[in-house]
């Protein structure tokens, strides 16, 4: 192996064993905790090492921002593509949104500025990923309300509904405001809740295009 592409490969992997023990940590005392010592202390480097890699906090946080809505545009991508009706497909979306943030509670934390976490985009310079996300969401309202005849003036207004019953369903599954009454967990609750939610939701746009 060429000296030049095992020390990429070195680099590479020591960057997401820093990402990663910043995810450990904020798992363990919250993201308020989460510092440049630690993170070198868990990944046994000095923190000079860290700082090759990310200039501050912050530049860590963004990165771990872009990873996230990274793997959260591969999960919505691969829910959309195993279904062809579109409303099984705006389902699936729903359904992979879910268990991504229940998977993945820290990087979900960051990509949505929770735990007290602050990082500055404007919305000229979002991260292409985040804007991917919202792109293939409002392309699946599209391909459903094509189907169905329904019009929307403007597609960002059924994504930020989407989004924000989501969100919060996320937010107080996090805290530990939802417990389930009538399911056998409360992750199957919370699905049924946010089916329930998308469901009242492609109704009443239908009856809104016939009115």
């Amino acid at each position: 192996m060429p000296v030049k592409s095992r020390r990429e490969r070195e680099k590479a992997a020591l960057r997401e064993a820093i990402l990663s023990a910043a995810r450990m940590l904020a798992a363990e005392s919250g993201w308020g905790a989460v510092t440049i010592r630690k993170i070198a202390d868990r990944v046994e480097y000095s923190p000079p090492i860290v700082y090759e890699y990310f200039d501050d906090k912050d530049a860590l946080l963004l990165a771990l921002l872009v990873d996230g809505f990274r793997q959260l545009l591969v999960r919505v991508q691969a829910a959309r593509a195993a279904h062809a009706d579109p409303d099984s497909a705006l389902v699936a979306l729903t359904t992979a949104y879910l268990q991504f943030a229940r998977e993945n509670p820290e990087l979900y934390q960051v990509m949505n500025g929770m735990d007290g976490i602050s990082i500055n985009i404007s919305k000229e310079s979002k991260p292409v990923e985040m804007q991917a996300v919202a792109a293939e969401v409002m392309d699946a309202v599209a391909v459903w309300a094509k189907a169905y005849g329904v019009t929307f003036t403007d597609l960002h207004e059924p994504f930020y509904l989407l989004w924000g019953t989501l969100h919060g369903l996320v937010t107080l599954d996090m805290t530990g405001r939802i417990t389930s009454h009538t399911a056998p967990n409360d992750e199957i609750y919370l699905a049924r809740l946010a089916q329930q939610g998308l469901q009242t939701f492609l109704r009443g746009w239908k009856n809104q295009n016939s009115a």
